[in-house]
């Protein structure tokens, strides 16, 4: 039944409703093209400072490719006291055992360059300290000499010395005595302080007992021919030679070698062709201050890693602290106390020992001495003995040799820093320290 107002409304709206197209809607599938993403390619470092502003860890056998990166490693791994042979680019089999050790002592990856490798090398060493010595006190115990009979014998009349038989080496070497043997061997102290010196030294004691017997006699007639001295007896010179050992044939200047003079400096930049300023501005930064100990031998520093490498290790089981086929900090004494290992060292091969250690001003390796105007390593050793202005003069042509005195001709501050300190010359500010010297010898 249709109501009214149902009418009304029909009746109001005549429009007829909207037929629906029953046909489906064709939806065309849109094709995609895939989006070629080129892959981000790192250029690899090269300059260790470049590595060091990275977080990426590099493969060295990627990195070793590139000559001027393999040859600022191999300079800085020198300064760091490895053996990495020549600076030369090539990342050879020395280079790999030098950063492997470099890398284990600081235990980082042996076959990366980490961004903490990278400035570790660049860093300068820290300066050897050498570790204070605490000498004991000897408790010396009276021994009761019981009489004995001595029926007269015919002898050869034995050395006696009037004087009295000092305590200690250091004594005897300030005085002018000398004392028979026999009776220095009967001191138990002083006998004791002769086999601690000659066990140093390489004459193979092994212990240090007071009691002198024919094995300490032995290694004292050794030491006695070594150095020309007589056997029989204990004078001033020997004692000195006990505490301070010297390479034999070579003598130390005495009361002390020359220290640097005008003359010294003039020489230097007359062979160079650069300013004298320039030159004291060079020792100012880059020299050891003095080249001598206070005893009057030349400063050295011997490194046992170059003379592992220059014996092919034959010591390296026997003599652990003076042959080592990698760099070992550990091994340092520093100081004087260099001269004991260096002496050690000469009595198993002289000429590779000399080698081994930095000399003087400029700490020039012995191995370096061609390029330090030297034929041959014996005499550069003699003459690093003489004075200083040997010691400098050698420093200078070394820095001549490496093609560095042209930048000091031209005073290029920078170009001498990088080629004499390497790339971390601006962390140190090297450059600017011998600009600095520069103008104050101006």
């Amino acid at each position: 039944e249709l109501s009214p107002v149902a009418a009304r409304q029909l009746l109001s709206n005549p429009t007829p409703p909207k037929v629906i197209d029953p046909t489906p809607i064709v939806v065309k599938p849109v094709e995609i093209k895939p989006v070629e993403v080129k892959p981000v390619v790192v250029k690899a470092p090269t300059t260790l400072k470049a590595l060091a502003d990275q977080t990426t860890s590099w493969p060295i056998a990627t990195l070793r490719s590139n000559a001027t990166f393999t040859r600022e490693v191999q300079q800085r791994l020198t300064i760091w006291r490895q053996a990495p042979g020549v600076a030369d680019g090539d990342w050879g089999t020395k280079t790999d055992a030098a950063y492997s050790a470099f890398a284990k002592a600081f235990k980082f990856e042996t076959d990366k360059i980490s961004r903490n490798a990278a400035t570790k090398l660049l860093e300068v060493p820290p300066v050897l300290v050498p570790p204070a010595v605490v000498i004991k006190p000897v408790e010396v115990k009276p021994v009761e000499v019981k009489p004995v009979e001595v029926k007269p014998v015919v002898i050869e009349t034995p050395i006696v010395s009037s004087a009295k038989l000092p305590a200690n080496l250091r004594l005897i070497t300030q005085g002018t005595a000398t004392f028979p043997m026999a009776q220095v061997s009967a001191n138990i102290a002083l006998a004791k302080q002769i086999q601690l010196s000659l066990d140093t030294m390489g004459y193979g004691l092994g212990s240090a007992s007071g009691k002198w017997g024919p094995k300490s006699q032995n290694a004292y007639d050794r030491f006695s021919l070594a150095y020309k001295l007589d056997n029989k007896t204990l004078s001033a010179r020997s004692a000195k030679l006990l505490l301070e050992p010297e390479i034999p044939g070579i003598p130390v200047v005495l009361p002390a070698p020359p220290k640097l003079s005008m003359s010294d400096y003039q020489a230097v930049a007359t062979a160079i062709r650069c300013e004298v300023a320039a030159v004291r501005a060079v020792v100012s930064v880059e020299a050891a201050g003095s080249g001598f100990y206070n005893d009057g031998r030349p400063k050295i520093l011997f490194e046992a890693h170059w003379f592992g490498d220059l014996t092919d290790s034959d010591y390296d089981d026997d003599y652990p602290s003076i042959s080592s086929p990698v760099w070992n900090r550990d091994l340092y004494i520093g100081g004087v106390g260099e001269w004991d290992r260096l002496y050690l060292a000469c009595t198993l091969d002289r000429a590779a020992a000399m080698k081994s250690a930095s000399w003087g001003l400029g700490q020039v390796m012995g191995f370096n001495h061609k390029a330090a105007g030297y034929a041959d390593v014996e005499t550069f050793v003699r003459d690093m003995h003489l004075s200083e202005g040997k010691q400098l003069m050698a420093m200078f042509n070394f820095i001549k040799t490496n093609g560095l005195d042209r930048a000091l001709i031209r005073r290029d501050w920078a170009t001498f820093a990088r080629g004499y300190n390497g790339e971390s010359y601006r962390a140190n500010a090297y450059d600017e320290k011998l600009a600095d010297a520069y103008d104050n010898w101006s």
